[in-house]
């Protein structure tokens, strides 16, 4: 047995498509991850890498995906694989290429979080705020 499991997050790239082979229906999409970093009390955004090569097989996770929308941040997890491509490059060699793929296992949606968000409790007063807050409560016991 083998540990490959990646877990992803970022945006998702166009709508999710559907494939329909004799032997298995799957989807395909993309989505983008970005690093950044603060400089100076200010984020800095690096460019997107772009992961194109997202396969999903499961049932759930297709379903999933047809109900999230296009730049809509989720967290894939997964396993990495590669296939050979033949590729010609532009002086006319030939060569063969690995390109990564990813069999996305779940899918879910992932908020983003400021880091004073992370350090501090935020201040819900929305009804289910409230509902969350009593809930988290001790409960008293009953004589």
């Amino acid at each position: 047995m083998t540990n490959n499991q990646v877990i992803l997050t970022g945006n998702l790239g166009a709508q999710a498509r559907e494939h329909q082979t004799e032997d298995s229906v799957f989807s395909t999409f993309s989505m983008a991850t970005q690093k950044g970093y603060y400089k100076d009390g200010e984020w800095h955004d690096r460019k997107p890498e772009w992961h194109n090569n997202m396969i999903a097989f499961k049932d759930d996770v297709r379903k999933k995906l047809k109900l999230v929308e296009t730049d809509m941040r989720v967290t894939v997890k997964g396993h990495l694989w590669y296939k050979d491509v033949k590729a010609t490059l532009e002086n006319g060699q030939k060569r063969t290429l690995q390109e990564a793929f990813i069999t996305v296992t779940s899918i879910e949606q992932s908020p983003l979080f400021k880091m004073d968000q992370l350090s501090e409790p935020a201040n819900d007063n929305t009804e289910v705020g409230k509902a969350k807050e009593a809930h988290d409560q001790p409960q008293q016991k009953k004589a």
